[in-house]
């Protein structure tokens, strides 16, 4: 399957603490919508949380390098000068 070109729509960003909060229901809609797999919704949450129940993989290797920086520029975009 590919990777969602953007996935700041579903990000939000909290006025109060200034946290990102992702919204992990619609990304794996849009995920599985642009890959034509949405019948598989309940398979693809059975299988994330299995992974996630390991917690094999160190913290830092949770997030590709391009996520972050789309995810840094989409926090930050706000407080550039257009």
């Amino acid at each position: 399957m590919r990777w969602l070109e953007k996935f700041g729509d579903c990000c939000k960003l909290n006025k109060n603490n200034n946290q990102v909060q992702f919204d992990l229901k619609t990304f794996i809609t849009k995920y599985l919508n642009s890959n034509g797999n949405r019948s598989q919704e309940s398979r693809f949450i059975t299988k994330l949380e299995e992974l996630r129940a390991k917690e094999l993989i160190e913290i830092r290797c949770k997030i590709h390098g391009h996520d972050f920086t789309e995810l840094l520029c989409w926090y930050i975009r706000p407080y550039l000068r257009k």
